[in-house]
């Protein structure tokens, strides 16, 4: 193990012992491979078909599935659900967001929108339903608007993210005492998220030998060009984390017919993880993957919207 590898993953052991332990039933702590090709065995979906009508696509955030959750976990959460789904969970075995392809050669927003096409035409079910938790949020959006999906469950999902960068973000986060005091895993979540956003913009990103070079997505871009087929989205966020606000009210701002806020009383990003400690997770699961599965509305059937 290199010096850098080995720094990595003895900070994120202290700062995170938790999200540290659940990434490493992945396989080892390391910092991105941002060139060259992944091995050809490296898995990066996993699908749970259950033969229903519904199909729920899971993109996980900086390597770590949603809520944290292992595979095992995540499958029963969803098989407790009252409408029969089948699961597909994405991962990025690069922890890039989903920016850089397997082979190390192209850029992932086309590599998994595609690989996410063909399971939706694997699978075949009449609803689809994209759901993720940071970047894995706004993976969610991307692919969903890409691939006619008919919605989107987003929790405080990291676009655009222009609210993360510039020194009055990093002022506030850096010197927010009363959440260090009050809440400090939220303290340190909003520390790891903006740092990650910096790292993913200004270092990563340059580092990927593409020709030409790729930026991040534009997230924000792809849904607004959706117009009216752009798939309806609720977006949980912390009513006292401040960039997460400010991202969601963006959002219903920008489209109101399209954006449903559910603001939770929390200033962690993890969204997921608080209404999991609430025993409130598989209920709203529950409601969202039921409100779909019952509307006889399908984006789905059309095909997919963008190439």
């Amino acid at each position: 193990m290199s010096v850098t590898n080995f720094i990595f993953k003895w900070t994120l052991r202290i700062i995170q012992p938790k999200e540290a332990k659940r990434m490493e039933q992945d396989g080892p702590i390391a910092l991105p491979k941002l060139r060259g090709a992944m091995p050809a065995d490296t898995e990066y979906v996993f699908i749970d078909d259950q033969g229903a009508d519904t199909t729920v696509f899971a993109y996980s955030g900086m390597d770590a599935l949603f809520a944290g959750r292992a595979r095992y976990e995540f499958k029963r959460i969803f098989r407790s659900l009252s409408v029969p789904c089948n699961l597909v969970c994405f991962r990025d075995p690069r922890t890039t967001s989903f920016h850089l392809s397997l082979d190390g050669k192209s850029p992932g927003i086309d590599f998994y929108a595609e690989k996410t096409r063909e399971i939706m035409a694997q699978l075949g079910a009449t609803y689809n339903i994209a759901l993720g938790s940071s970047s894995g949020g706004m993976s969610a959006f991307t692919f969903a608007t890409m691939c006619n999906m008919d919605k989107v469950v987003g929790f405080s999902p990291a676009f655009p993210h222009t609210v993360y960068r510039g020194w009055n973000h990093y002022l506030q986060s850096l010197f927010n005492f009363r959440t260090l005091l009050r809440e400090p895993q939220a303290y340190v979540e909003v520390l790891i998220v903006t740092i990650a956003v910096v790292w993913l913009e200004d270092v990563a990103l340059k580092r990927m030998a593409l020709d030409p070079p790729i930026g991040v997505w534009d997230a924000w871009g792809i849904y607004e060009s959706a117009g009216d087929t752009r798939p309806p989205a609720t977006v949980y966020y912390g009513v006292r984390s401040p960039a997460d606000s400010r991202q969601a009210l963006r959002l219903a701002e920008a489209f109101p017919d399209h954006i449903h806020l559910e603001p939770l009383d929390t200033a962690r990003h993890n969204c997921p993880a608080v209404l999991l400690q609430q025993n409130k997770l598989i209920e709203v699961l529950d409601r969202e993957v039921s409100a779909v599965a019952m509307s006889g509305k399908s984006n789905s059937e059309e095909g997919p919207l963008l190439p």
